[in-house]
């Protein structure tokens, strides 16, 4: 550690950093508990009512079956959904007979559209999920916006300065202290690679 660092005045600033990422990092970290438990018990039963579906059909042209994606961007467009969409888990839509499947997530819902060769119309399935399992699915990063997968982001790089700084504080960048500590992190991790990434 250079002679420079130190200082009391760095020592100072350690703290400080310390106790505002903590103030964010304390938030972050109830939600994130909370929703956890929610996922890990099946929401303490605390989520088991019935979500109303909304269906609705629309036509769909030929323009829009010339392939899957023709296909997606047109009903993007009528059902008003924010983001590009994909394919359903275990899907593959097929050219000959036309057969197409997109979804639409976002936190707070999500809109299931279909079409098969010979079918009138397109149907287009909204499933509006509970304020439990928008949490829920924010904390898995899940067809989050933008703005939200950019905090947590930010959140989680808080919380690594925010152990970092910990560690420093504690070591009060003693020699002794930091050689400890580096021991214990080497042999951490060497242990987690074995219990791991190892068969």
């Amino acid at each position: 550690m250079p002679g420079s660092w130190q200082t009391p005045t760095f020592l100072k600033w350690l703290r400080r950093t310390h106790a505002w990422l903590g103030l964010a990092g304390a938030v972050a970290g109830v939600l994130f508990s909370i929703t956890t438990l929610f996922m890990e018990y099946d929401d303490f039963g605390l989520n088991d009512e019935v979500v109303p579906n909304t269906v609705m059909e629309f036509e769909v042209p030929e323009s829009a079956l010339a392939s899957w994606d023709d296909f997606r961007a047109y009903a993007r467009e009528r059902v008003g959904a924010r983001r590009s969409g994909a394919y359903p888990r275990n899907f593959t839509p097929s050219d000959d007979p036309i057969n197409y499947q997109v979804r639409f997530n976002s936190p707070g819902d999500a809109i299931d559209v279909r079409y098969q060769e010979g079918d009138e119309v397109a149907q287009a399935t909204r499933t509006n999920r509970s304020f439990i399992d928008t949490l829920n699915r924010l904390h898995r990063a899940e067809g989050g916006p933008l703005g939200w997968r950019i905090l947590s982001d930010a959140y989680t790089g808080a919380l690594v300065v925010l152990a970092l700084t910990g560690v420093l504080m504690w070591s009060r960048l003693h020699g002794h202290r930091l050689l400890g500590l580096g021991l214990f992190t080497g042999m951490f991790v060497f242990a987690l690679y074995f219990m791991t990434l190892t068969p």
